[in-house]
This record gives structure tokens, C-alpha cells and sequence, in this order.
């Protein structure tokens, strides 16, 4: 008998959970067992498997790749906790790179304001921090 390959897919959250002990897989039927212990009990999660068609395709991204170093990405958790959440403000939900004065990245939620010195890219933009409704407003 020969046993075909499955493709699974879950979240890189759940997995965290297992990270500092053994876990063991097992598929049931349309299921996959994930199963561990935690204080001395066996702790088991059930996820139900869909096929991998039923995903849509994943896009590729056309154009230059750039490599970010790890000192900008650490800049960038320092200026994040300034961007602004208000839907109504989307210009301020996200991070702007500037090359200017050797590099820099700033963020603001209209009343704290955060920039550090950061290694990037030859152009400014902003990052957003999550996808703007095209209606506007968060509409």
C-alpha cells in the first residue's frame, strides 16, 4: 500500500504553542492530531483538513527584491508603536521611510511623534500597517 503526500496548512500561531516540547502528528481520516503534553497532561488539538485547492494560488510579487537589514527591522518595532490606528487618519497607519539624512523611519498617531536613523531603501514611501478600504474611512 502506498500512502500519498498531504499538504497541510496551520497557523504559525497554533504551532508556537508546541515549540518547547515533542509533537507528535497523526492524520484520522480528514483530521490531523496534533498532540503534546503540558504539566504532565496530554494536551491534543484537532484540525479538520480542507483540500489545498480550495486555497487561492499564492500571488507572486513582480519586481525588485530588496534584503531589510536586521538593525532596520529593529527600528521599525521602535517607530510602530506610534502609528495611528484611526481608520479615519489612514495616511498615519503606517511607518515612512525616508532616505533622507542618511535614513529614517517615522511614524506618528497625531500626538506622539517617533523617527529613528534607519538603513533604507533610495525612496520614500509609507508601510502601511494594514490594508486601506478602497471607500475610504474604513468603510
Amino acid at each position: 500500500m502506498t500512502q500519498e503526500s498531504r499538504q497541510v496548512l496551520i497557523e504559525l500561531l497554533f504551532l508556537s504553542l508546541y515549540l518547547d516540547d515533542h509533537l507528535s502528528l497523526a492524520e484520522d481520516g480528514p483530521a490531523l492530531t496534533l498532540t503534546t503534553s503540558c504539566c504532565g497532561l496530554s494536551v491534543k488539538s484537532v484540525y479538520h483538513l480542507e483540500p489545498v485547492t480550495d486555497f487561492p494560488a499564492r500571488p507572486t510579487v513582480e519586481g525588485r527584491n530588496t534584503t531589510v537589514p536586521k538593525e532596520t527591522f529593529a527600528a521599525l518595532g521602535i517607530v510602530a508603536e506610534c502609528v495611528s490606528t484611526d481608520a479615519t487618519r489612514y495616511i498615519l497607519n503606517g511607518v515612512y521611510f525616508t532616505p533622507e539624512d542618511g535614513g529614517r523611519l517615522i511614524a506618528t498617531d497625531g500626538r506622539r511623534l517617533a523617527g529613528t536613523p534607519a538603513r533604507v531603501p533610495s525612496r520614500e514611501f509609507v508601510l502601511p500597517t494594514a490594508p486601506r478600504s478602497s471607500r475610504g474611512c474604513g468603510h
